[in-house]
Parts: structure tokens; sequence; C-alpha cells
């Protein structure tokens, strides 16, 4: 009986356990995870603006930050950052638009999400635990991922791992139930408000730990999802016109059939 979609993707996923864990990639270290409320991410990134107006750390501006997006999923795209087809940076953090119920957002049963397939083509799996989630107001950076195999899922040259310096964080959209009228609205101004802190503290964190280049998705506008496409696409041009000088790059992975858009 041939395979579904689905089964063979929880079967390159085992694959790709087995790799990292009795295999070729076993000795690879991946992590720490760390868990961040939204609120002590919102002090840190204040106490580090305070210390660079104060003098007592240089600060990390940079010109204008090129705000770029693509259509390419978010691993090419880490990729071609790595190769230095967007130019030199030193830290690069990628979003991983997470479930928040647990790690991997239904990467075992082949689920077909961005998060999913992180997990089947990184070792990022290795380092976020269940005893990290559920997210709610929070969010998980994980430092030191190292990118596994291609989109086609063959593992890819021993040589290419010694080259990789980033992480991702990882940051749950709301529910459904906090989106009404057919996902035209948000149910309340409080929900609202979440969004948009959850969007900002994405920023303040690669902000505030030193990130010169984001990779983003469209955080609250899954296929899946019914949601207020525009009202969140203004939350993210309201961030990047915040931070636009904190980074090198922000670059953004965008399906086609995405109405998501930072222009």
């Amino acid at each position: 009986m041939a395979q579904t979609k689905m089964q063979k993707l929880a079967n390159v996923y085992e694959d790709t356990v087995y790799l990292c864990t009795r295999g070729q990639f076993r000795n690879i270290e991946t992590g720490p995870s760390t868990r961040y409320p939204v609120s002590l991410i919102q002090s840190l990134s204040a106490n580090h603006d305070q210390m660079i107006s104060c003098g007592k750390i240089n600060s990390d501006s940079y010109n204008e930050a090129n705000i770029m997006s693509s259509t390419a999923e978010p691993l090419q795209l880490v990729w071609d950052v790595m190769n230095g087809n967007y130019g030199e940076f030193t830290n690069i953090l990628v979003l991983s638009m997470s479930s928040g119920t647990g790690p991997g957002n239904g990467v075992e049963v082949g689920n077909m999400s961005q998060e999913a397939e992180l997990y089947r083509r990184t070792t990022y799996f290795k380092a976020t635990t269940r005893e990290l989630y559920p997210l709610q107001h929070e969010l998980i950076l994980t430092e030191k991922v190292y990118i596994l195999k291609d989109s086609s899922y063959n593992v890819l040259p021993n040589d290419w791992l010694s080259n990789q310096t980033y992480s991702f964080v990882a940051c749950p959209t709301l529910p459904k139930s906090e989106f009404i009228d057919d996902g035209r609205k948000f149910i309340s101004e409080n929900a609202k408000l979440q969004m948009r802190e959850r969007i900002f503290a994405i920023f303040q964190m690669a902000h505030g730990l030193g990130y010169d280049a984001l990779i983003l998705s469209p955080l609250g506008c899954e296929s899946y999802l019914k949601s207020p496409v525009q009202e969140i696409s203004s939350m993210f041009k309201e961030a990047i016109n915040f931070y636009k000088t904190s980074f090198k790059i922000i670059l953004f992975s965008i399906p086609e059939s995405s109405k998501f858009s930072i222009i």
C-alpha cells in the first residue's frame, strides 16, 4: 500500500532523529533553549537601550536595514544568507511559528507546518523539549541550530555544518478563538495587544542579544488560520520601522498565496 505524503514526512523526521541520536550527527550539540516571558524580553530590551544611552556598552546601530521579502521557504533563506547572497552577517535569528502546545507542531505525524519542517531538516528538535511548553505569552530562544537536510530531504555534506551560526526563536500565534467575524477582527483589544507584543518581542529579543540578521515569517497569518492579515502586517511594519537601525537585514519568507505584505 502506497504511503501518504504525511507518512513520508513522518518517516523523514524519524530518519532525522536517528541521524542525530545514533547516526552520523549524534555528536552535534544544539542549544541551549531558554524560555522568555514577553514581559521579561521587554524589560531586557529597555535595559539594553538604557545601557547604550549611558555609554556602558557600545551601540549596535547600523544604517537602515535592508528590508526584503521572498517566496523561498525559511531554511532556503538561511542557506542563501549563510552563503553570502545577501551580504556579510555575524548572528542570524530565524522565526519558528510555534503551535505553543508542544514542540514540533505535529512533526511526528507528518504535519506540513513551518515548525514541523524545521524539525525535519535541522537539529532543532534536540533542544526543544516538552518541559518548555506550553507557551502562552512566551518565546523560546534556541541557539546553535544546524541544517542537516535540503528541501528534498537529502543529507547535506558534513563541511556545511562547520559554517553555521544561527538561532531559532519559537513564538506562538494567538489561538483561533481570538479572531472573529470570519477572521477579519481580533476578538478584543487585549487580543490585539498580545499579538502586537509578541511581534515586537521578536525584534526586542534579537536587538537585545546582538543579532544582525532576522529571517521572519508571517506569524499570525498561517494558511490554516483566518486572521486580520492587514492589521497584523501593519504591526510588523511598525516593528520594522522602530528597529530598522538595529539590524543589517530583515528578510521575510512569505508564501505566494499569502496576503501578508511588508511593503
